[in-house]
């Protein structure tokens, strides 16, 4: 998941903003790849839930189960 990004470059980049834009439309990535240029990711801050540093359930990918000591 990628999430807040600016532009996607295919080469060059970096902190001074300076590339070459990437054509979005060929490019390639698995099923479960999600690019968002607006949104945001919620953790789970209480340390007694069992998901304790991972994404909330019910929010934005969390259904992708990704996370610490998840499989």
């Amino acid at each position: 998941m990628v999430i807040g990004y600016k532009e996607l470059v295919h080469k060059g980049g970096g902190a001074k903003d300076f590339g070459v834009k990437a054509d979005e439309k060929k490019l390639t990535r698995g099923e479960n790849v999600v690019f968002l240029k607006d949104g945001s990711v919620e953790i789970e801050e209480d340390l007694t839930k069992r998901n304790y540093l991972h994404l909330k359930s019910g929010t934005l990918g969390a259904d992708l189960g990704a996370g610490l000591f998840s499989k």
